[in-house]
């Protein structure tokens, strides 16, 4: 069930185009990941809020979907080839974004965002802000430490 749940994110972004406006997709792409919470809550909360104790995935389904996150790295990489965001690692900033989707949607399963439309205008403006900071020169303090 854990991988069925992404494969059905990943359906979710293949309905996402990525050769249009970088920006636009790079959003539609927080909207198909939003569908795909609200489409199937509980496999969201077996994907992403580990309600089976102790369960953590093996390096093969780790591997199987490391494919969602690329699709969000790519569409960052494409905002910063088009010289619409900052340069930055591509990888910060989608880590960045899927703290932000996971949040709101978590958030919004849990009815903590109010009705569907304040839901859907804290989704517009979060992505909205957050775009328009990554167009910004990024705050860094180097490189991350292991």
């Amino acid at each position: 069930m854990f991988l069925e749940g992404f494969a059905r994110l990943a359906d979710e972004f293949a309905g996402v185009p990525s050769d249009g406006d970088p920006e636009a997709d790079l959003m539609a792409l927080g909207h198909a990941y939003r569908a795909a919470a609200c489409a199937n809550p509980h496999l969201y909360d077996l994907m992403l809020g580990r309600p089976v104790a102790g369960f953590r995935p093996d390096e093969a389904a780790l591997a199987q979907i490391q494919g969602t996150f690329e699709t969000l790295t790519r569409a960052v990489a494409r905002c910063m080839d088009a010289g619409r965001f900052a340069p930055t690692d591509p990888y910060d900033v989608a880590v960045q974004l899927n703290a932000l989707v996971h949040g709101l949607a978590s958030l919004e399963l849990r009815g903590a965002v109010g009705s569907t439309v304040q839901a859907d205008h804290h989704w517009r403006i979060s992505l909205e802000n957050t775009v328009r900071g990554c167009r910004q020169p990024p705050i860094t303090d180097g490189p991350p430490q292991p």
